[in-house]
Order: structure tokens, then sequence, then C-alpha cells
């Protein structure tokens, strides 16, 4: 199969892009990290496959609407409650269930 023809597939199936999915996955997992470890966010970057902290907090933004500090500040004076950001991850959930 073609990357194109795979392009064209994994969006037609998911509702959304391959690079799109994989950076969805990379924020969830900084979330969990943000959330639940005492890593600086250089660390956590690099945990998730950021290449660095810039760009983890960039996509974080982007997709969250806090940056991770700010997250991750919330979180902890919420006394350990979870942070409800304007954005809920949904994309391993979009097209469950399609035949391909």
């Amino acid at each position: 199969m073609s990357r194109r023809n795979f392009t064209r597939v994994f969006t037609a199936e998911l509702g959304t892009s391959p690079a799109h999915y994989i950076e969805q996955l990379r924020i969830e997992a900084a979330r969990q990290l943000l959330e639940d470890s005492r890593e600086n966010l250089e660390e956590i970057a690099s945990a998730c496959g950021f290449s660095s902290a810039e760009l983890m907090r960039r996509a974080f933004l982007r997709s969250v609407g806090i940056t991770p500090s700010e997250y991750h500040e919330r979180f902890r004076s919420a006394g350990d409650a979870p942070v409800q950001s304007p954005v809920q991850f949904s994309v391993l959930t979009t097209g469950a269930g399609k035949a391909a």
C-alpha cells in the first residue's frame, strides 16, 4: 500500500490524519505524565515522543487550550482532581466499529 493510499484510508476510517492521530496520542500521554509524574517538561516531552519541550508546549496549547505548565499547576492545585480541558481527547473512538 502506498503512503498516499494509507493516509487516505486511515483518514476515511478514523476521521483524522495519521500525523494528527499520533500528535493526539502524544498529548494524551503528556497529560497523564503531567498529572502523575514529577518529571520535568523536557523529560515528559521526550518520553512522549516530542523532540523538545517547546514543540510539546505548542501542540499541547493548540489541542488542550493551556500550556503543559499551566495544566500541571492546575492539576496540582486542584488537589489531584483532573483538569477539565476545553478539548476532549476522542481520536481513539472516532470511527470505531466501521467495517474495513
